[in-house]
């Protein structure tokens, strides 16, 4: 259907449709074929089925009103009844237009989809639907399917408003009707007809794909709504389980869902034969998707991405051709190419995912990208070539993600090999009780560390979190632990600092001394200490001081640090940046940095943590000792994962130290290693923020079920160790559900490695049991999403 039938009332487009650039023929597929006997074919078809409409349509035009009720003829007195509402007249009938049917089908007459009378006229109707006294309740249910049928398929033309008071009002005669045993039958049936195709698995045609989101929102909204009886609530949530769509949510969760899967049933994925479906077909997509996510740009254009990776990965198994990549390039081109926008990383993530999506779809995809998206910013030597290999592929990822500033999702090769080494030989050791138990949770907590280094492409971070767990000591974040204040360090203490302060107002020089001294381990003297919080407090320019920053808070555990930081805190700045360092090194929670009180506050955990460390028998037991290497685990983690969060912030160049980071930033969320469970619980809050940034709506449905069975794990437990195992238990949740999301492959496996954890917490003896088998599903889990299967 072209755009200039635009319907008066209804919302306009908001920007000029991007396949009106392709040739017309793109458009007719059955065109290409010009062989006779399918041209016969093609005419003999369409010739039919024109005089087949001009037979309904003469029909149509003599008999208006829908038929009388079965049980009852009319009478004379009806005959002369005033007139009842009738529906508002749809245009006159035209001979189908010759469409395709994707999948390799033949080429037939199918009915397009019809254009709705105007919003009012449609809104109108389904009103007389609730007037008894206006109509019989046969014509009234005649009213009510027509009216379904029209709003499915033409909704995607109407305004939000509009969508949602027609839907409101479908939803009224299945209450009613619901009244009576069975009557609600024929209204759900209605309905749910589009959803029922989704649910069959059978490829989508262009005409069947606006009545299946529609069908899947307007069964979402009936499960939702809470006067309808259990049993409506039970069949709708039924007819969106077949079709494994979230269960509730409103009408916008169900269309979103189901437009979210319905790419895959326009392409075919999985098949090797046949097309990919006609521009036809994603044309229409892609107006439902402007319209299902209208009031979200980002996440439209999340939703468009989403789609054309998987019409790549479907175009890959096929023979190559110019109509496919034609309807690729024109969803590609509206979409935000600047640094704001989600269109880079999509490319980048495409390039990596060499299982899937072939060099011949993404050399057409680069290619274009010269020309085509000027704000992508690449050049002739950014193009893949069409027969490129793994290693072509990986080399101009990793080039693109410097080149736009993200971390390619490629881990160092020698980094991985060393954390899977180390975390296969960790689980192939057995459990163990008491003592032995903390030491082992902490030994796979650092593997986890380091996992989720890799898992963000930190791969020189996540060999030192390795090279900790190896060691077999209680070590925090930097290193053995200490005593009398930089004893470890006495015979080096120093050099690192000469080697930062010699290179003087040279940048360069400064970033390779901190990037020396984030490998290097160990404890660090009282003059590196006090030079690095330096650095991180004050110095210049602003990314040596972020670096420098990230650096202490890895070393904030060690006497010298708490010490320097003392020494400092009278000039400190007032930033959040700096009262996570100060909360970091005195492992305590601490006033706003704005507060009158944070100086005195900051100074007293200081003191009270340098008088600690100071005691020559620490007072602490071993547990204890595991307790906080675990907690600093953590807490690493998940600093890690908040910085590669969306919300992560660089402050402007030329912002001062108390300008660079506002006040306002210490209200997000962060990983303050206090104690396990508090550490665990920010890398879980990480976690769930990663999954629902995928904008999945059935993740969003598991994310909602985690929340509820972790909130009454939390409330069960009691003390401080069966919290952390609280918390232990909803990491191990959501690191299955950031698999199904990214390696939906692998989610069976996930799966099993989750019910295993749960068997085992149910039937340990004690809570140290419970501890170690989740930390060690953890680790299996990292195992699973970092791509290397299962543990062996």
């Amino acid at each position: 259907m072209s755009e200039s039938n635009h319907m008066p009332g209804a919302a306009p487009p908001p920007r000029r449709d991007p396949f009106d650039d392709l040739p017309e023929t793109l458009f007719d597929p059955g065109e290409n074929d010009r062989r006779a006997d399918r041209r016969l074919a093609a005419i003999v078809v369409v010739a039919g089925g024109a005089i087949l409409a001009m037979a309904v349509a003469v029909v149509a035009l003599w008999s208006p009103t829908p038929p009388a009720a079965p049980s009852t003829a009319p009478t004379p007195v009806q005959a002369e009844a005033a007139p009842t509402p009738q529906p508002a007249p749809v245009q006159p009938a035209s001979a189908p237009e010759a469409v395709v049917r994707i999948g390799g089908l033949k080429n037939e007459a199918e009915r397009p989809p019809e254009r709705a009378a105007d919003p009012a006229g449609l809104l109108r109707v389904l009103r007389s639907t609730l007037e008894e006294n206006a109509a019989s309740e046969t014509e009234r249910a005649w009213r009510f399917e027509q009216a379904v049928h029209s709003l499915a398929d033409s909704w995607a033309f109407f305004d939000r408003a509009t969508v949602e008071e027609a839907n409101r009002l479908i939803a009224q005669p299945v209450l009613l009707a619901s009244r009576v045993p069975g009557g609600a039958d024929a209204p759900l049936a209605a309905v749910g007809k589009g959803l029922e195709r989704l649910a069959s698995g059978a490829r989508a045609a262009a005409h069947e794909i606006w009545p299946a989101a529609w069908s899947a929102g307007a069964m979402s909204e009936i499960a939702a709504l809470p006067d309808a009886s259990a049993a409506i609530r039970g069949r709708a949530q039924a007819a969106l389980g077949a079709a494994r769509l979230p269960d509730s949510g409103g009408f916008w969760t169900g269309a979103r869902a189901a437009l979210t899967l319905l790419p895959s049933r326009i392409a075919g994925l999985g098949e090797t034969s046949g097309d990919v479906g006609g521009a036809g077909a994603w044309r229409r997509w892609s107006q439902a998707a402007e319209s299902a996510w209208s009031d979200d740009r980002p996440a439209q254009e999340r939703a468009v991405l989403r789609a054309v990776g998987d019409l790549l990965a479907a175009a890959s198994t096929r023979p190559s051709d110019p109509q496919t990549r034609s309807i690729i390039l024109a969803m590609l081109a509206p979409l935000d190419w600047s640094e704001q926008g989600a269109a880079r990383a999509a490319v980048v993530s495409w390039l990596d995912d060499k299982d899937r999506i072939g060099p011949r779809e993404l050399a057409a995809v680069t290619q274009w990208m010269v020309s085509g998206a000027p704000a992508a910013t690449i050049g002739v030597d950014h193009v893949l070539p069409a027969q490129a290999d793994d290693e072509a592929r990986a080399r101009l990822r990793d080039n693109l993600a410097a080149r736009w500033a993200l971390k390619p999702p490629a881990m160092a090769a020698d980094a991985h090999r060393a954390w899977i080494a180390a975390a296969r030989s960790a689980l192939s050791l057995g459990a163990q009780a008491g003592p032995d138990a903390f030491a082992r949770a902490a030994q796979l907590a650092r593997l986890s560390e380091a996992a989720a280094l890799l898992h963000r492409g930190e791969a020189a971070q996540a060999r030192v979190a390795v090279a900790k767990a190896s060691t077999g000591r209680a070590a925090g974040s930097g290193g053995a632990p200490v005593g009398a204040l930089g004893a470890d360090a006495a015979g080096r203490d120093g050099r690192w600092a000469a080697k930062f302060l010699g290179a003087r107002r040279n940048a360069a020089e400064r970033r390779a001394a901190l990037a020396a001294l984030s490998v290097q381990g160990g404890s660090l003297g009282v003059v590196d200490a006090e030079t690095l919080v330096e650095a991180a407090l004050f110095g210049a320019p602003v990314d040596v001081r972020d670096t420098a920053l990230r650096i202490a808070e890895r070393y904030a555990t060690q006497p010298t640090v708490a010490n320097a930081l003392l020494e400092f805190l009278p000039r400190a700045p007032r930033t959040a940046a700096a009262g996570r360092l100060y909360e970091r090194a005195a492992r305590a929670s601490l006033p706003p940095v704005r507060d009158k009180n944070w100086p005195i506050a900051a100074r007293r955990a200081l003191v009270a943590r340098l008088l600690e460390s100071l005691d020559a028998g620490d007072g602490l037991s071993s547990i204890d000792e595991w307790a906080g290497v675990i907690a600093d685990a953590y807490s690493g983690w998940s600093v890690t994962l908040s910085a590669a969060s969306p919300r992560s912030t660089r402050a402007p160049s030329d912002a001062t130290p108390d300008e660079s980071a506002p006040e306002s930033e210490s209200a997000a969320p962060r990983a303050v290693a206090l104690d396990p469970a508090d550490a665990a619980a920010a890398a879980l809050n990480d976690l769930r923020a990663e999954a629902a940034a995928s904008g999945d709506a059935e993740a969003a449905r598991r994310l909602r079920a985690l929340d509820r069975r972790h909130g009454a794990r939390r409330t069960l437990a009691e003390g401080g160790l069966q919290a952390f195992v609280a918390e232990q238990c909803g990491v191990v949740e959501a690191l299955a559900l950031l698999i199904a999301i990214q390696r939906p492959s692998a989610a069976a496996e996930a799966n099993k490695i989750v019910e295993r954890a749960e068997q085992e917490r149910r039937t340990a003896s004690v809570v140290e049991e419970q501890m170690e088998s989740a930390q060690r599903a953890i680790v299996e889990l990292w195992i699973v999403l970092l791509g290397e299967g299962g543990p062996a």
